[in-house]
């Protein structure tokens, strides 16, 4: 099955976070994540590279999307369907 539903999403906020967000992805893609979980990013329209980060992980094909807070807020609270695991995990 492609894409099947994750057991789990874990979503992780971010803001200008160039320096530290290729070390943060790194620390949650191993072999159990790339099987079971999504990672969900949050951005809080970063002014430097975060975005450009995230996006080259995205295109080496990891189960990870980038959503765009314009309002800078908690992120997902007024998106719940962004969310499609089974288990929600905040990190």
């Amino acid at each position: 099955m492609k894409n099947p539903v994750p057991r789990a999403s874990v979503v992780m906020p971010s803001y200008n976070e160039e320096t530290f967000i290729a070390k943060a992805i790194e620390s949650l893609v191993d072999d159990y994540f790339l099987k079971n979980c999504e990672l969900l990013i949050v951005d809080g329209m970063s002014s430097d590279g975060t975005q450009e980060v995230v996006q080259s992980f995205i295109k080496k094909g990891l189960r990870i999307r980038l959503l765009e807070n314009k309002k800078k807020d908690s992120g997902l609270r007024d998106k719940p369907g962004n969310i499609r695991g089974e288990r929600r995990d905040n990190c």
